[in-house]
């Protein structure tokens, strides 16, 4: 009785009284057949112990069912949304977080960025993709043009970054970090590479330099963290670099690769075919088509990906037939030496098995010869 009267008034001041309640209830209906039902038991059981020691094992049941029922509790903000595992994907910061726990279906992945940049357009000074200025059609792409007038038409931006996508996801274009490699489980790691386009409008000769835009071009990887479905975000100090950025400048008819790394493609691995078939696009088309120095520049890079993947793959082909004696006889002495090891495990379970059977007539024999 005291117990149910003291969870009753908890009942009272609690926030949460539903639950509570269910269990109180739970615990008054029952009490008449489950109470009684142990107090028989516990009669039965410790008859022969003092009532004082009955009372307090009831007691303590007691208290086990109350801390039962406090355990449904759950603490919880009223107005707030328990995300699901599908709702909480492209949730990269605490504030979008925050937000998708009272709307699951605010879009916030954009709603940082969208519309915020604030030119001029400099170095130091880049819109990322997502935002408006861009007109990226969602991917990396940045065609922010000079009052309003892009360098490519809307249709030609969706023919961009479609053709992007198709690229990004054809097999041969799959790259191979070399790090990776050492791993003894998937020894060939397969990444996607990510193409990003970046047009430069007006841009001024000073800022147009290679040492200039391979520096601007780690700003904007660094920003836009094109392979962030691989490395998350924020992007780590150690990846594989599996981005680049090709920068173009109408005003100029320039063409510029910007990476991380030579691994893959840099200025010089692969750069500068990319650059001289986009400048040759920009040629044919009087040196107005960013359209098809764009694409050009993006067929180049993958089909240099391809290439790279290709003598690879024939380079290590070579170096695994050559070693390939060597992990064979390894191999060999591997399994001569564990059959000699399981031939010797049996020869001694036979050998046990023997002085089993035969070790007990053997002495009995020998104590008549002896008597």
């Amino acid at each position: 009785r005291p117990v149910l009267t003291w969870l009753h008034a908890f009942v009272g001041l609690s926030r949460h009284s539903r639950p509570a309640l269910r269990c109180v209830v739970v615990l008054s209906v029952t009490r008449s057949q489950r109470i009684r039902q142990t107090n028989r038991m516990l009669a039965e059981v410790f008859s022969a112990t003092p009532a004082v020691v009955q009372r307090w094992v009831f007691f303590l049941l007691m208290l086990s069912s109350v801390a039962h029922c406090l355990s449904f509790f759950k603490p919880a903000k009223t107005g707030e949304h328990f995300l699901t595992p599908s709702e909480l994907v492209n949730i990269s910061t605490v504030d979008c977080l925050e937000a998708r726990k009272k709307d699951p279906k605010l879009d916030c992945t954009n709603s940082s960025s969208n519309g915020s940049f604030v030119g001029p357009i400099s170095p130091v000074n880049y819109p990322i993709y997502r935002d408006a200025v861009c007109n990226s059609e969602g991917d990396f792409l940045c065609d922010p043009g000079v009052q309003w007038h892009t360098s490519m038409t809307a249709q030609q931006r969706v023919n961009l970054t479609q053709r992007l996508g198709e690229l990004r996801k054809r097999d041969d274009s799959l790259v191979v970090c070399g790090h990776l490699l050492n791993d003894p489980i998937d020894n060939w790691h397969y990444q996607p590479f990510y193409l990003g386009v970046a047009i430069l409008p007006d841009w001024p000769a000073e800022s147009s330099d290679p040492d200039s835009l391979q520096k601007m071009g780690q700003l904007i990887m660094a920003d836009w963290n094109m392979d962030e479905l691989y490395v998350g975000h924020p992007q780590p100090h150690l990846s594989c670099p599996t981005t680049s950025l090709l920068f173009i400048l109408p005003n100029s008819n320039e063409v510029f690769v910007s990476s991380p790394s030579c691994e893959f493609l840099c200025d010089s691995n692969g750069g500068g075919q990319v650059a001289t078939r986009a400048r040759a696009a920009f040629r044919s088309s009087g040196g107005s088509n960013v359209y098809e120095a764009a694409m050009a520049g993006a067929e180049e890079v993958y089909n240099h990906l391809a290439r790279t993947r290709q003598n690879s793959h024939s380079s290590s082909s070579e170096v695994s037939t050559a070693g390939q004696p060597e992990l064979n006889i390894s191999n060999l002495l591997q399994r001569a030496a564990f059959a000699a090891a399981v031939l010797a495990l049996a020869a001694a379970f036979l050998l046990g098995l023997a002085v089993l059977l035969v070790g007990p007539g053997l002495i009995a024999r020998r104590g008549k010869f002896e008597c």
